[in-house]
């Protein structure tokens, strides 16, 4: 039997929304710094976050002041991208960000944002995705990562061959790729695909929306300080979850359940197969487009590290597995209900964690 796609999930809501929202981040996006007193002379560690709804709960306990930052300089900076990362510095970036950094850094497994099984990244089409064979693909005020996942899914997933991918207004374009708290409003008309759950049932694997970096050559003993404080935030987010994420349901127009359930699909910390789902991604994503080949990553040794190492005799042993981005329609219950512990595959999948 012809593999065939998981049925789009048709959404309606009030008209403009996706624009509106999308405008309002656009609007009030400028860099807060945070910067602790000197001491001894000695310039302070500084730690760039990329503020984002994916890195909410990592990075509001730390703005908001629930969690001591003193001795180390936080910049909150919700256009983050390589170019504004300084040679010293350890940050918390868009993953796709990776790729402009010339191999210069590190990434530091302990930290990341992982969507598993479900993200705010969405494609949204005016008619089901396999009735669009060619169409110009509009990147609405997204950043690197959104931009690499949508070329690393759309025509291996969707079947859908972009003619041209554009950041400008394209009145050909019939496939718009939105992210963040746009991504999480329901369009007026139309279908909604969210890419995250597209990477996975592509490739079984969760995708990595952000990684921390730090430069090569920088001690494990030096980043102890910050990785002390994504700890102590992610605590703080226990407590504190209600108060974070109501004022995102109430401008997405969501119930607090559905914004519960959208953050519960995130984990902070990369396992050995989002390293792997990170570099698979990073591959499929890149080419054909403005950005370059990151080449073999650089992982700054930990004990999620050694986990990778023992596991590349496994990995090796599972290459021939099916690659494939659609699932038969005779296997699609039993092969979601394996990857997810659901037989739903169109619902409310179980994560892997």
């Amino acid at each position: 039997m012809a593999p065939v796609r998981p049925r789009s999930r048709q959404v309606r809501s009030a008209g403009g929304e996706i624009l509106k929202h999308a405008l309002i981040g656009a609007l009030s996006r400028h860099p807060e710094t945070h910067r602790p007193h000197p001491a001894d002379g000695e310039d302070p560690l500084r730690l760039l976050l990329h503020d984002s709804l994916a890195t909410l709960p990592l990075v509001e306990p730390l703005r908001a002041g629930w969690v001591d930052t003193a001795g180390i300089e936080v910049v909150f900076d919700p256009d983050l991208t390589a170019g504004r990362v300084g040679s010293e510095d350890v940050a918390l970036i868009p993953s796709g960000e990776l790729t402009m950094l010339g191999g210069r850094f590190q990434v530091v497994p302990d930290i990341g944002v992982i969507a598993d099984g479900a993200g705010p990244v969405s494609l949204r089409v005016p008619v089901r995705p396999d009735e669009i064979e060619v169409t110009p693909v509009r990147l609405l005020d997204v950043g690197s990562t959104a931009e690499i996942l949508a070329r690393a899914v759309l025509r291996p997933y969707f079947g859908i061959e972009a003619s041209r991918w554009t950041r400008k207004v394209d009145p050909d374009a019939q496939a718009v790729v939105i992210e963040g708290e746009a991504a999480l409003v329901e369009p007026e008309g139309g279908f909604a695909e969210d890419l995250c759950r597209a990477w996975f049932i592509m490739t079984g694997q969760a995708a990595v929306l952000h990684v921390l970096i730090a430069p090569i050559g920088m001690e494990r003993s030096v980043l102890e300080p910050v990785l002390t404080l994504f700890n102590a935030a992610q605590k703080v987010d226990k407590g504190q979850r209600r108060e974070m994420r109501r004022p995102v349901a109430e401008r997405v127009g969501m119930t607090t359940e559905q914004i519960n359930a959208f953050f519960e699909r995130l984990f902070f910390s990369l396992e050995a197969d989002d390293l792997d789902s990170l570099e698979q991604m990073l591959r499929r994503g890149v080419p054909g487009s403005a950005f370059s080949d990151p080449g073999p990553l650089t992982f700054m040794l930990s004990p999620l590290t050694a986990v990778v190492e023992d596991d590349e005799d496994d990995e090796d042993d599972e290459d021939d597995e099916d690659e494939a981005g659609f699932v038969p329609d005779d296997e699609t219950e039993d092969d979601d209900a394996d990857r997810t512990g659901t037989d739903d595959a169109l619902g409310e999948d179980e994560p892997r964690r």
